[in-house]
């Protein structure tokens, strides 16, 4: 009997043991499944961390890309001006108008006025026809640097800076979405003009159009001196410059004319393009050489037909 009950006793002890054990393998079991189940749980935080650090390098990837873009545009307007011509330049029929007006009588030249249905008509020539409108900066970037140009550009410029182009100019423009550049005269815009004012300058400015200059008082270049051309221009382009807030770099010739001494005056200036009044096609290899400081024109009269201005804008005049 006795060693029955120490019998009993011994398997007692074993079977606890082996309970305590099995009780232990599933313990840590237990512990080993929780942990991976934490390390399941926090995975995707942490993918999702990476996914947000590459979105932030991307993101800063491309804000440098576009800091850099910025700063290649830049580079362009940055350059030393230059005055040769490149290989790649094509000629731009570039068109003179003046003042722009509704009614059927004038009483100055006709060289002067067009009236406000035969620019629009004429404009509607050039939409029909494939042109598009550029810039000064445009025919420059093209003529120098050998920037491409739309297929059939054409260059649109308004001298002196009439009321008219202050007010119904710039919202046919608009309208029709063309771009043109404006030479503007200083003292014309304190004639007391209804329209022919700074306000209405700013307002063709903000609707997307070029200024240039075209002097302080418009007087002819022909007889005066290095000093008196630089006085005269200087005046109007620092004004202009302050009042507007950009850099004037394009230059029309009062009446045209020009002689060595207005084309130093343009340079030392840091002038990069100038149109005349001579007729025709603007060429890049016309003169031997500121071809871009001597840019011929196409004036257009009011009794200019829709013929001839095709022929000028196709290059055949």
């Amino acid at each position: 009997m006795r060693k029955f009950i120490v019998f009993l006793a011994l398997a007692l002890v074993i079977v606890f043991s082996k309970t305590s054990y099995a009780s232990d393998q599933i313990e840590d079991l237990n512990k080993k499944e929780n942990i991976k189940q934490s390390e399941t749980q926090e995975r995707p935080t942490s993918e999702q961390d990476s996914e947000t650090e590459d979105n932030e390098v991307d993101e800063e990837s491309e804000e440098v890309e576009a800091e850099e873009t910025e700063e290649n545009e830049d580079l362009v307007d940055e350059q030393p001006i230059s005055y040769e011509i490149h290989p790649n330049a094509r000629p731009v029929p570039v068109l003179m108008f003046h003042d722009v007006g509704y009614i059927g009588v004038k009483s100055f030249s006709d060289a002067n006025f067009i009236f406000k249905d035969n620019l629009e008509r004429k404009l509607k020539i050039l939409i029909k026809n494939g042109y598009t409108t550029i810039t000064s900066k445009d025919l420059y970037d093209n003529w120098i640097y050998g920037k491409e140009l739309p297929e059939k550009p054409v260059l649109l410029s308004f001298d002196d800076g009439y009321a008219s182009h202050f007010s119904y100019v710039q919202r046919m423009f608009t309208r029709l979405d063309i771009k043109a550049t404006f030479y503007i005269i200083q003292d014309r815009l304190f004639m007391d003009m209804p329209g022919r004012d700074l306000k209405g300058l700013r307002d063709l400015v903000e609707s997307g159009q070029e200024i240039g200059v075209h002097t302080y008082s418009h007087k002819d270049f022909t007889d005066l001196t290095y000093d008196e051309i630089y006085q005269e221009v200087a005046t109007c382009k620092n004004f202009l410059e302050e009042e507007l807030g950009t850099k004037l770099d394009t230059f029309s010739y009062p009446y045209g004319n020009y002689n060595d001494a207005a084309i130093q005056v343009l340079k030392d200036l840091g002038f990069r393009t100038a149109v005349t009044t001579r007729e025709g096609l603007g060429r890049p290899d016309q003169f031997e050489a500121d071809n871009v400081l001597k840019i011929s024109r196409y004036n257009i009269f009011n009794s200019t037909t829709d013929q001839q201005f095709q022929k000028m804008i196709d290059g055949l005049k």
